[in-house]
C-alpha cells in the first residue's frame, strides 16, 4: 500500500517507544469483516480491496494532523466474546506529536465512522492505554468494551523490555512488526487540498479488486 514515499521511513520498536514515552498515542484501523450498509440496513461483507480502500481514507485523515506509523498485525474483532475472530491487516499508530490534546476524541470519532467495535488510546508515559468501545451498531452488541464504555489496559503496546506486545490472552490488536513511519504532513496548498478531500469522499463499496499502486 503507498502513502507518500517522500515522507516515509523504516521504523522500529525502540523509536516506537520513544514516541510512547513523549506524546500521546493511539492506535485505529479501518478494516472489517462485515459492516451494515447505511442505505438499506442489510449486513454486507467487506472484500480485500474494499478494506484497502477503507485504511488509504483513514490515512488521509490522521495525515496531517499526525505522524503516523504503520503496524503489520491483525484487529480482533469482538475481544473476549464467543464471536471474537481476527481481522488482518494494516494499524495505524498515530502519535500526537504536536502534543495537541486531541488525539483520544479524534480516535474515538474516527473509530465510530469507520465501524470499529474499539480503538486504543495511550496516554504520554505508554504505562497504561484505554480501549474505547466505538460501534453503536448491532453487528456489535456483544462488544467488549460496548458503545461509549472503555477498559483499561497495562502496558498495552509495549513490554517491559520495549517489545512489541504480541499475542496474549484479552487482547484487542496483535502486533506483528513496526513497518513504515510517516513524518506529519506540510500544509498542502488548496487543490492538493482539494484532491485529498475528493479522495476522502469517494464510495468504499466501489473499490476495484486492484487498487492503482
Amino acid at each position: 500500500m503507498r502513502y507518500y514515499s517522500m515522507r516515509r521511513s523504516e521504523c522500529s520498536s525502540s523509536k516506537l517507544c520513544d514516541y510512547i514515552s513523549q506524546h500521546d498515542t493511539g492506535m485505529v484501523t479501518a478494516s472489517r469483516n462485515q459492516v451494515i450498509d447505511n442505505d438499506t440496513g442489510d449486513v454486507i461483507d467487506v472484500t480485500v480491496s474494499q478494506n484497502e480502500m477503507r485504511d488509504r481514507q483513514l490515512f488521509s485523515e490522521l495525515d496531517g494532523r499526525y505522524a503516523v506509523i504503520i503496524i503489520r498485525g491483525a484487529y480482533v474483532e469482538n475481544c473476549g466474546t464467543q464471536n471474537e475472530f481476527e481481522v488482518k491487516g494494516d494499524l495505524f499508530f498515530a502519535v500526537d506529536v504536536d502534543d495537541t490534546g486531541q488525539i483520544e476524541d479524534d480516535l474515538r470519532h474516527l473509530g465510530e465512522k469507520w465501524n470499529q467495535d474499539s480503538i486504543l488510546f495511550v496516554p504520554k508515559g505508554g504505562k497504561q492505554g484505554t480501549l474505547w468501545g466505538t460501534s453503536p451498531s448491532p453487528i456489535d452488541k456483544d462488544a467488549n468494551p460496548p458503545y461509549g464504555g472503555r477498559i483499561i489496559l497495562d502496558k498495552p503496546v509495549l513490554d517491559d523490555e520495549g517489545n512489541l506486545t504480541k499475542r496474549c490472552k484479552g487482547r484487542p490488536f496483535v502486533f506483528e512488526s513496526v513497518e513504515i513511519e510517516y513524518k506529519k504532513r506540510p500544509r498542502m496548498g488548496f487543490f492538493s487540498e482539494f484532491g485529498r478531500h475528493l479522495f476522502m469522499q469517494k464510495d468504499w463499496r466501489e473499490a476495484s479488486e486492484q487498487l492503482p499502486g
